[in-house]
C-alpha cells in the first residue's frame, strides 16, 4: 500500500506583554516554535520584527537562546533572527526576549506590534501579537486668593499633550506658624491629618500653630486632555505674631495610584508653593 512520505510542519505560539516596575518599562515576549509534523526539520530559520515607536529609548535587550541575533540598525524596528537548528517531530524550541524601555520622549498611548516567522524546507509558520504602553505626563499649579480673613488655596493638576487617563494620589503639605490660629472650611473632598500624630484634622475648629498638616487626595482621575482642581479653604481667626509670619502650603507630590499600569513622565517641578503672609491682614504670595 503506497504511503505518503513523512513531513515536518512548523507551528508557532506566542505571547507578549508590557511590565512597568519602579517606573521602568519592559516589553516581554515568549514564543514556542513547534514541529507538529512527523519528520525532522533541519535548518529552521527564525525571524521576529518588532515595530518600536521612534519616541522610545531602547535599553538592554535580553534574548534566549543567546545565539539569536539582535539588529537595531533600522529606526523604529528591532529584528531578532537566527538558525534554530533541527527540530524533531513533536519537538520545540522555546524563545524569549525582554526589551527594556529607558525612556519615552512624548506622553501617549502606544501600541507595539510584531510578526514572528519560522521557515524550513516545505513549511513555514507565522505568529503575531501586540502589547501597549501608556506614558503619562502631568503639570501642576498652585495659587491662592483672599477675601478679607478668608483664604482659598487651589491645587490644579492637568494632563499634558496626549497623556491617557490616569488616577493619581496628591500629597499637599500645610504649615501653620506659631501664634497663628485658623479654622479650615474645606479640604476639597480630600483627607487631612496632622503630620505629627496622623489624627484627622476637623473642619470648623480653631487650630493654633505651630502645626503641620498633610492633605491627602487619593484616587483622583485626571482625564485625557483635562484637569482637576481641589480647594483648601480657611479663615484666619487671630495672630499674636509681631510683624509678618507665613502660612506655608505646597504640593509635595503627585504620583500614579497604580504605578504598574503606565510609565510616569512626571508632574512638573515639585514642590509647587503658594504661601500666604499673615500681618494685620492676609497677603497671598502667588495669587490666582
Amino acid at each position: 500500500v503506497p504511503r505518503c512520505n513523512p513531513e515536518g510542519k512548523l507551528f508557532i505560539t506566542k505571547e507578549c506583554s508590557t511590565s512597568v516596575i519602579d517606573n521602568q518599562a519592559a516589553l516581554n515576549y515568549n514564543l514556542t516554535v513547534n514541529n507538529i509534523g512527523d519528520a525532522a526539520l533541519d535548518n529552521v530559520q527564525f525571524t521576529d520584527i518588532i515595530a518600536i515607536p521612534t519616541s522610545f529609548r531602547i535599553g538592554t535587550i535580553q534574548v534566549t537562546p543567546p545565539s539569536l541575533n539582535i539588529d537595531t540598525g533600522t529606526p523604529g524596528q528591532i529584528r531578532i533572527s537566527g538558525n534554530l537548528g533541527t527540530i524533531l517531530p513533536g519537538g520545540q524550541v522555546v524563545i524569549s526576549y525582554s526589551i527594556q524601555i529607558t525612556g519615552v520622549v512624548s506622553p501617549g498611548s502606544y501600541i507595539i506590534t510584531n510578526m514572528a516567522a519560522a521557515t524550513a524546507t516545505g513549511t513555514q509558520a507565522f505568529a503575531n501579537c501586540s502589547t501597549s504602553l501608556n506614558a503619562v505626563q502631568l503639570s501642576t499649579d498652585k495659587c491662592c486668593s483672599i477675601d478679607g480673613n478668608n483664604a482659598v488655596y487651589r491645587v490644579l493638576v492637568s494632563s499634558v499633550d496626549a497623556s491617557p487617563n490616569v488616577t493619581v494620589n496628591i500629597v499637599d503639605l500645610f504649615f501653620i506658624p506659631g501664634g497663628v490660629t485658623i479654622r479650615f472650611t474645606t479640604f476639597g473632598d480630600c483627607r487631612a491629618v496632622f503630620s505629627d500624630t496622623g489624627e484627622h484634622v476637623p473642619l470648623g475648629v480653631d487650630i493654633t500653630g505651630p502645626r503641620g498638616i498633610q492633605i491627602l487626595c487619593t484616587n483622583v482621575l485626571i482625564p485625557q486632555n483635562g484637569s482637576i482642581h481641589k480647594e483648601i479653604g480657611l479663615i484666619l481667626i487671630s495672630s499674636s505674631v509681631p510683624g509678618i509670619t507665613t502660612i506655608a502650603n505646597q504640593i509635595q507630590s503627585v504620583t500614579p495610584t497604580n504605578p504598574g499600569d503606565q510609565l510616569f513622565l512626571g508632574a512638573g517641578v515639585l514642590p509647587e508653593r503658594a504661601n500666604i503672609n499673615v500681618e494685620l491682614s492676609l497677603t497671598c504670595l502667588n495669587p490666582c
